[in-house]
């Protein structure tokens, strides 16, 4: 048996046996296999971001939608999403920032 650890990526990426800490809770890594998290897709977006204030107004209503998880890469106008989110309600939500926003496919 591993030593446990903790993770926070998908569970498909993980050694093969061994418990794991999930959200601070330890459980068999078997268990988590079948975890949500699996199902995340990554997608990238361009938003025409030109400021922090930009870049701001896309975390905020990502973090408002929930169930993702997402970095923001200011210099190259690009939002990376791990959801399991539609493409078309990650849209949607982006387009809130009143932002020219647009899907440039999966990561």
């Amino acid at each position: 048996m591993t030593a446990p650890f903790c993770l926070s990526l998908c569970p498909r990426s993980w050694p093969q046996s061994g418990p794991a800490c999930w959200w601070g809770v330890w459980v068999p890594l078997q268990d988590l296999a079948q975890s949500p998290l699996c199902l995340l897709q990554k997608h990238e977006f361009s938003v025409d971001m030109t400021c922090e204030g930009c870049s701001n107004a896309v975390t905020r209503v990502l973090n408002k939608l929930g169930g993702v998880q997402f970095d923001i890469d200011l210099p190259n106008k690009k939002v990376c999403i791990d959801s399991e989110h539609s493409v078309d309600t990650l849209l949607e939500t982006l387009g809130k920032t009143g932002k020219a926003v647009s899907y440039l496919g999966p990561k």
